[in-house]
């Protein structure tokens, strides 16, 4: 009988109390409902399919939403509630209910709420029979939500609801009264004195129902009335009834403990124990104060009797800190546990500061990891209900009792949020820095800290707070180098980057991979990503060397696929890129490549996939094998035909072997372009002709003339390629205004500007008042004209274009190309004053850009331009022999310009860097001018630190030169090297020394015909 009674403590069924229901549908329901919680809604459904009972109606649409609602598809399930045409029945009510009841199981309590408060409100009297099970089961859950949310009052409310039902099953009956006696005496804990009397009447109501049965609830009802005695100032009456009860209080304790551990279930927060603990506790700390403040000294022995217990015969008594520290160690999950907690610290401060007592506690791990838990749980309700500040309160006094092990590291984790939630910026970088440096040494906690700081950088990603997150990932990389997400975090970051075009970035990243993780399955990957940082960055050098390192590393493999044949391909690529000089370079690994895969059982392929991919490089490799050969170069005539002659058969050997290719309506326009330097009419006739019946919808059909003109010109037959463009531009009518403007726009990027400008003024002849055409041929002759330095032509069309479109996506680059040709041409002016009046229109035009452009690396690059107008001022004024002042000013306002630049700027960011490298270079020879030498080597010194491999490295070292050598013949430097110099000592290769040389360049190819 002593644990009987138990009704939500143990889970007891009511699905069929007081509803009316055959026990056979009864049955039926509660093995589909079974059915559903083992994951097989399948076989639930066709038990409810043969469910035809009328007054199950209500279960079996509750069963039916169950599987949504066990997933967290709220508003799935809210859309079927959504659908039903009668929104205030019964059987309506019963699948909110269901749903507010999987919300609190979720953690969702505020939206939970919402649904009880409605459904109470509409059943204020109580249930109908229908939903009477439905009704006290959400009942006393929302009780246990509303004590989750630290609101005592309204769970008293609750448990009022709970007990309207009619002829409620009487164990349930007596746990409902039970706990909310429990909450009124704490209630009335907080009340004054003369507000306490009506909750005393409802309690000792409550005891007297409760005593006539000698179960669990008979014991909570006797420590009930000794509660309120106590509470009514009335101690000996609360003692005589607590030793009158003690025995069976122990009896309670034991049963409760040993049901507990039989099943696992906390029955321990039941035990009447802890409240009688806790009374105890309360009336020995009572006495003891009044003690205290009587005089400290005179009542020593009896205080520290009282708080911490004394020696009874051989039997030491425990004292109100005994009894408080036993409740908050030994039932943690009672209503008493954390007041005992507190009262517990509090006495412990009085015996240690008052009376110097050395405290021991016997308390066991687990008893601690209980104790733990459940002190971080009140922080976590609060936190999942979004009261942010009082979570992060609640979460610092836990984390100042137990700031270690793994709910420390969790605890860490939320309160940071809390902070982030709460906007206060300064505690969330505190304390994410404390989060990474703390338990970045532990390697029981350092995984789970290292995923909290990386959960913490994705928040931050999240809320698009960029500069935040970065800082986070660099906690994480600073002190997680054996955190095992370390190479994937390195590699998703370092994507980021790559994305983003910041190759700079991403490259640090992937090479920390290679360099400090090469076993992890990420390193190839980074080495091929390594390879693409170069390529983006346009260094070819270092491109092919890590190209070179990654196929050595994939050759290692007894199979390595597709990758070694891709990056062959690239390395081909990438010499064919650096010019005339490696084209040798570029062919000899062409021909590798297809001599590769040509291999039969080669092991670059091991599924259909890879096979399919080797055979378009095979493609690629075979039309750039044969470009290689048409553009080798040799003094001997004979042998330049050869090499012609051979890509002439490269490219009929690509046609008959893949006449399907990409590449064959490009290679059929070579192969008809060659034929035309053979002199052979009739096969470039041909081939032209197959390449527009073939390949009508290619580029080079529809631009036969044009691709042909282009390849002469790659082929050194200028004059040959005038020719066809002068036919191409002639006005027959063969060609559109658009062909035409593709036509000058590539020749512009072949710096072929003279025909460039004759293809424009085509175009415009042929224009109306087209703007798709005009605008881009308006900029094209702007461009050409200022390469041909013909500034005043190319001020004339960018001032026209800008009159007719002030506001167009050319307008910054049309804005930034006429400032720069209107300072050209004032600096080729000997009159001064027309100087001014251009120089002051290159001002004009750069302010212009300036507005339009906003972004960092336009801003960047308007100083450069600013700096460039400031210098050709100078310039113009040496030139001319101007005033040396004046020559001066402009050197130093030149000076100025870029110096803002230089000074000001993040060289890390992508955009802004190149130009803070050609401010840097600009500079340099400006500050040699006006002899600050001092200033040239500190400089020159920082730009090799920044740009090791730039294109300037070398005049940039020479000035540097000179600028000692200066210094030396005045005394104020020695001839010993700067860090970057030529002066390395013996064996030792200078830094940065040869770092852009490229591989060396093959000898020329044999001219022999493509396989």
């Amino acid at each position: 009988m002593l644990i009987s009674g138990l009704a939500f403590a143990q889970e007891a069924k009511t699905l069929g109390q007081g509803g009316g229901m055959d026990p056979a549908v009864e049955q039926e329901i509660e093995y589909a409902q079974m059915l559903q919680n083992l994951g097989m809604p399948d076989y639930a459904q066709m038990v409810i399919e043969r469910i035809k009972a009328p007054e199950a109606k209500v279960w079996i649409e509750r069963l039916k939403i169950q599987s949504l609602l066990s997933m967290g598809q709220f508003d799935a399930v809210r859309g079927v509630i959504g659908k039903r045409p009668d929104a205030d029945s019964q059987e309506t009510w019963a699948l909110k209910l269901a749903l507010a009841d999987a919300l609190y199981a979720f953690g969702r309590y505020a939206e939970a709420q919402g649904v009880y408060v409605s459904f109470f409100k509409k059943y204020s009297e109580g249930p109908t029979p229908a939903i009477k099970n439905f009704y006290i089961e959400s009942a006393y859950k929302y009780a246990q939500m509303l004590l989750l949310m630290n609101n005592p009052e309204a769970a008293i409310e609750s448990y009022r609801y709970l007990l309207k039902v009619q002829d409620l099953d009487k164990g349930i009956k007596r746990q409902a009264l039970a706990e909310m006696a429990e909450l009124l005496i704490k209630r009335a804990e907080e009340l004054p004195a003369d507000k306490r009397a009506p909750i005393f009447t409802e309690v000792l109501k409550i005891s007297e129902e409760l005593a006539w049965v000698p179960d669990v609830w008979f014991g909570k009802a006797v420590v009930f009335m000794a509660h309120v005695r106590m509470l009514q100032d009335d101690i000996e009456g609360a003692e005589k009834i607590v030793d009158r009860y003690r025995g069976t209080f122990k009896t309670l304790d034991d049963s409760l403990k040993e049901e507990s551990d039989k099943t696992g279930e906390d029955f321990m927060k039941l035990s009447p124990m802890a409240q009688c603990r806790f009374m105890l506790g309360e009336m020995l700390f009572q006495r003891a104060q009044k003690l205290i403040e009587e005089g400290e000294e005179a009542n020593k022995t009896q205080i520290v009797d009282l708080l911490a217990g004394k020696k009874v015969k051989d039997k030491r008594v425990g004292g109100a800190y005994q009894h408080f520290l036993n409740v908050f160690i030994n039932y943690p999950t009672t209503q008493w546990a954390g007041d005992s907690g507190k009262r517990a610290d509090q006495i412990e401060d009085i015996l240690i500061n008052k009376f110097g007592a050395k405290i021991t506690k016997k308390i066991t791990p687990e008893q601690m990891e209980t104790v733990k838990r459940i002190q971080f749980q009140e922080a976590r309700n609060l936190y999942n209900l979004q009261q942010f500040p009082q979570a992060a309160d609640a979460y610092l006094r836990a984390l100042s009792l137990y700031p270690e092990g793994e709910m420390g590291v969790s605890a860490l984790g939320d309160l940071i949020r809390c902070y982030i939630e709460m906007k206060d910026e300064l505690l969330t970088d505190v304390a994410v820095s404390y989060l990474a440096e703390r338990f970045s040494g532990q390697p029981n906690q350092m995984t789970a800290a290292g995923d909290d700081v990386l959960r913490i950088a994705d928040r931050f990603g999240e809320m698009k707070l960029l500069d935040k997150r970065d800082a986070a990932y660099g906690l994480f990389f600073q002190h997680y180098a054996a955190h095992p997400r370390m190479s994937p975090m390195l590699f998703k970051v370092g994507q980021e980057k790559f994305d983003a075009g910041d190759f700079d970035g991403a490259l640090t990243n992937f090479q920390q991979i290679v360099t400090g993780y090469a076993n992890s399955p990420l390193a190839l990957m980074a080495m091929d990503k390594i390879a693409s940082c170069y390529h983006h960055k346009e260094d070819v050098a270092q491109e092919i060397k890590a190209l070179e390192a990654y196929i050595e590393q994939l050759s290692k493999k007894d199979r390595p696929g597709h990758a070694v044949i891709n990056a062959r391909y690239r390395v081909a690529s990438a010499y064919r890129s650096m010019g005339e000089k490696y084209v040798p370079s570029a062919f000899n690994r062409y021909t590798e490549i297809i001599k590769l895969v040509s291999q039969k059982d080669n092991p670059y392929q091991n599924s259909p996939e890879e096979a399919k991919a080797n055979e378009e490089m095979l493609e690629a490799a075979m039309y750039f094998q044969a470009v290689c050969y048409s553009q080798l170069k040799d003094k001997d005539e004979a042998k330049m035909r050869q090499y012609k002659e051979a890509a002439l058969k490269s490219l009929e050997a690509l046609i008959q072997r893949f006449p399907k290719s990409r590449y064959a309506p490009s290679a059929l326009s070579q192969i008809g372009t060659l034929y035309t330097v053979f002199e052979k009419s009739k096969e470039a006739e041909d081939a032209l002709n197959r390449l527009m019946r073939e390949y009508p919808e290619s580029v080079e059909a529809q631009n036969a003339k044009f691709v042909l003109a282009m390849n002469l010109l790659n082929l050194g037959r200028r004059k040959q390629a005038v020719e066809v463009f002068k036919e191409m531009f002639s006005g027959s009518g063969q060609y559109k205004p658009t062909q035409i403007l593709t036509a000058g726009n590539e020749l512009v990027k072949a710096k072929e500007y003279e025909i460039a400008i004759e293809a424009f003024d085509r175009v415009m002849a042929m224009a109306k008042d087209e703007r798709p055409l005009i605008e881009p041929v308006l900029i094209g002759k702007g461009r050409s004209f200022t390469a041909l330095k013909q500034y005043a032509e190319a001020c004339k069309a960018l001032e026209d274009l800008l009159a007719r479109y002030p506001n167009s996506g050319n307008t910054v680059e049309a804005a930034f190309t006429l400032s720069s040709a209107y300072s050209e041409q004032a600096l080729a002016d000997p009159d001064s004053d027309k100087r001014f009046d251009l120089f002051n229109l290159a001002v004009k035009a750069i302010t212009k850009a300036r507005a339009y452009d906003k972004t960092p690396g336009g801003q960047a690059r308007s100083e450069v331009e600013v700096g460039r107008i400031q210098a050709r001022k100078a310039a113009a004024e040496k030139k001319y022999n101007g005033p040396a002042d004046r020559l001066r000013k402009y050197q130093d306002d030149a000076i100025g310009a870029y110096q803002v630049l230089i000074m000001l700027s993040d060289p890390g960011v992508a955009e802004v860097r190149p130009f803070i490298e050609d401010a840097m270079y600009e500079c340099l020879p400006l500050l040699l001018e006006t002899q600050r030498y001092s200033e040239v080597l500190e400089d020159a010194d920082r730009f090799i630190e920044l740009f090791p491999r730039s294109r300037y490295l070398s005049e940039m070292r020479g000035w540097r030169t000179e600028a000692r050598t200066k210094l030396v013949a005045q005394g104020q430097a020695s001839l010993g090297m700067t860090p970057g110099g030529t002066n390395a000592p013996a064996g030792q290769a200078a830094p940065g020394a040869d770092t852009n040389a490229p591989a060396k360049a093959d000898d020329a190819a044999p001219a022999v015909p493509a396989p």
